[in-house]
């Protein structure tokens, strides 16, 4: 054999450097979506900032300065020296308290208030809520990658693995392999011996069991050793002579084996039981091939390997392998055992119940509830795959059928030769592709992204890593993936057991991650758009503001943690969860106009008016602007449980929104402290009991104004749909 190139000099490392370069263009829709709201909210922030200082520009050239001392500079008469101009400006900032304190307001609502508060609360929310999900069963690389699932349209099966079997019922498959002193993940880090010996303990089968291992739980390994450690049938039986063949009494699950390899040497070869095949051996085989001795440290930490495999799910078997050179000659016609001591410790797998009903129903619910395709497209031939496809639902019906519209079941080969037109007609129609090339999946997934589609690759081999790379969520599956491969994606399951029903819950729970990113969006979109349109109105027409700038900037801290809170709720009930796809939809503005409308209408009326509606100081009536506000994003944190629905009081009382109430009480403590610390430190009035019932009228009138929003919404939509 002769070797040209190797690492990334050869294709595969041009097509990885080509997938690494366009790495930053990486960027699922709902992401896109956060993305560009908060571009919109810098921009829109920018040009608020400017309009206020045109607008103080203005009051001040038209003689309208608002403060005590009417102090401006003259701009007639004789020239104005630099220093008469910094002492203007410093009297127009001092001493022009209205006005200084109105610009500091509204530059922190806008530069402060939303646009780093929202980006960092969707970022602390999304960290909690992914480890929440991914339950220790899986890891990320991109803390929104459990969120990008929610919108993947197409998911990519690059391997056999999760339930994908030719068999119907119950299957078993390899999902741990342990040798020297840790997990094994890639064959190309044990050393040949230690490989050598393994697939001679495996190959055993092929002695004492002939064809009649086809199918059954032995079938399963021997197809994991000849697919993964390189084990070849054939030199087996032809090389290899079957000497002595037994079982231990007092472990009918043990079988050891004696056998001649072509160099005449003997070995004894025993599987079975962990426990009782470490207490037959003193010494193992690290990973580099060196045999070391088993002393205590040693065995209680393959003691503690063997319990740690055995407890993670009933039904999982777990297969230790041990040998030795045998230098007995054997009488065939002897049926004396041979002594099994002193053995040397190969090393352990673990065999995994699946079920492709359980696939089957997961990947039907994917496609029925979310619209999710699964395509197979896998180096195996096509009519296995196939097989697989109808096993687990995704072909339905013949290939000789003459429906156009049903998916498409091709080769490799006949997509190469596909003109480019067809291509890109045909790709989203393909369910099934044999004989796959790592090009070939990584053109499918381009023309896929092409057509609007958000795409998921589910493999596991290095040579699938620039694939796993161009996907938009790459998933790399089970404890046998390649390092390259866990590298390169942006999800690793270990979960060996129902893939794609653990799949199913990350993709649900994303979608009602999204729907949680909405609320606390709506949320926080309300408290600033009314309180800007608040300020805005009041500057303009009275040259003051009612909140000063630490109430806007507390007000906007704690709003930001009620909506961390509300992110983290539980899930609703299944048939209310929104599939919009967009991150703002035509509900969310509806409550935002209309609760933004009201509040401003409300507090604007008592800055105008209050001293003589309340018959209190304009102190005091500032102070219930304020607080009347605050109140109203609590009750605001109510409503926005509900984005379409009328009944947002409902499981409100469940244990999954105890995160709901814990923000509800933080909400409420925070303002009760803030409150206090204004009359001692800042000299602002209290409120009596009469008028706190006001600010509490004020937030529970928000609640009716929803319900009938939503109503009046609701009916006019029904009569459009009759019409």
């Amino acid at each position: 054999m002769l070797v040209t190139s190797t690492g990334m000099d050869t294709l595969w490392g041009e097509t990885m450097k080509n997938q690494l370069l366009g790495l930053d263009d990486k960027r699922c829709k709902f992401e896109s979506y956060i993305h560009t709201l908060n571009t919109c909210i810098h921009f829109v922030a920018l040009g608020i900032t400017i309009l206020f200082i045109i607008v103080l520009f203005l009051r001040y050239k038209i003689g309208k300065l608002d403060d005590e001392r009417r102090y401006r500079p003259e701009s007639k008469g004789e020239p104005v020296s630099v220093k008469t101009i910094v002492e203007a400006m410093k009297g127009i900032v001092t001493g022009s308290k209205p006005t200084a304190r109105v610009l500091t307001t509204l530059l922190s609502v806008s530069l402060l208030g939303v646009m780093e508060g929202m980006p960092l609360v969707i970022s602390i929310a999304t960290i909690i809520w992914s480890r929440k999900t991914l339950a220790r069963k899986a890891t990320e690389r991109d803390y929104l990658a459990c969120i990008n699932m929610a919108s993947v349209t197409t998911v990519i099966c690059a391997d056999k693995f999760g339930g994908l079997t030719e068999h119907d019922g119950k299957e078993v498959e390899i999902d741990k392999f342990y040798v020297g002193e840790g997990f094994v993940c890639e064959s190309s880090v044990v050393a040949s011996n230690v490989l050598e010996g393994l697939c001679d303990g495996i190959g055993t089968v092929f002695l004492t069991h002939g064809d009649d291992y086809c199918g059954s739980e032995l079938g399963q390994m021997v197809s994991w050793a000849e697919a993964k450690l390189g084990m070849k049938r054939e030199p087996v039986i032809e090389q290899c002579k079957l000497i002595w063949r037994g079982i231990d009494p007092s472990q009918q699950l043990c079988q050891e084996v004696v056998m001649e390899n072509s160099n005449g040497r003997s070995y004894l070869h025993c599987k079975g039981p962990p426990g009782y095949i470490l207490s037959l051996c003193s010494h193992q085989y690290d990973a580099d091939g060196r045999v070391q001795e088993i002393d205590e440290p040693r065995r209680r930490t393959l003691e503690q390997v063997i319990q740690h495999m055995q407890s993670d799910q009933e039904g999982d078997q777990v297969i230790a392998f041990a040998c030795k050179h045998v230098t007995t000659d054997f009488d065939h016609e002897s049926s004396a055992p041979v002594e099994s001591k002193d053995l040397i410790f190969l090393g352990m797998i673990r065999q995994r119940e699946t079920r492709t009903d359980d696939t089957k129903r997961a990947i039907t619910r994917l496609k029925a509830e979310r619209g999710i395709k699964t395509v197979l497209a896998t180096g195996d031939d096509v009519t296995v795959l196939e097989t697989i496809a109808r096993n687990c639902g995704l072909l339905l019906t013949t290939p000789d059928s003459a429906d156009e519209d049903l998916s498409v079941s091709i080769t490799a080969e006949e997509f190469r030769e596909w003109s480019d037109e067809q291509k890109m007609e045909k790709a989203d129609k393909i369910c099934v592709m044999g004989n796959c090339l790592p090009s070939d999946k990584i053109l499918l997934i381009e023309l896929l992204q092409k057509k609007g589609q958000v795409v998921s690759l589910l493999a596991q081999r290095t040579t699938d890593a620039p694939a796993l790379r161009k996907a938009d969520v790459g998933i790399a599956f089970g404890s046998w993936s390649s390092e390259v491969a866990r590298e390169c994606s942006d999800i690793t399951i270990w979960d060996g057991n129902n893939c794609f029903t653990f799949l199913l819950n990350i993709v649900l729970s994303g979608i009602h991650f999204q729907e949680n990113i909405r609320k606390s969006i709506q949320l926080q979109l309300i408290v600033t758009i009314s309180s800007t349109l608040i300020n805005f109105t009041a500057i303009v027409f009275l040259g003051d503001s009612a909140i000063t700038t630490v109430q806007l900037l507390w007000l906007n801290l704690v709003v930001a943690l009620a909506g961390l809170a509300l992110m983290l709720t539980g899930p609703p009930p299944p048939e209310v969860t929104s599939s919009s796809g967009k991150l703002m939809t035509k509900a969310m503005w509806r409550n935002i106009a209309i609760q933004a409308s009201y509040q401003t209408a409300v507090f604007v009326a008592l800055q105008h008016r209050g001293q003589e509606m309340l018959g209190t100081s304009g102190g005091r009536v500032k102070s219930v602007i304020y607080n009347g506000l605050f109140l109203c994003q609590m009750f605001n944190k109510f409503v926005a449980r509900e984005i379409e629905r009328k009944n947002f009081m409902s499981g409100l009382f469940e244990k999954k929104n105890v995160w709901f109430w814990v923000g509800l009480v933080g909400f409420l403590m925070s303002q009760v402290m803030f409150a206090a610390a204004e009359q001692v430190i800042g000299g602002t009035p209290g409120l009596s009991f009469q008028l706190w019932g006001f600010c509490f009228l004020i937030g529970v009138v928000s609640w009716l104004l929803d319900w009938i929003g939503k109503s009046v919404s609701n009916h006019v939509a029904g009569l459009f749909w009759e019409i």
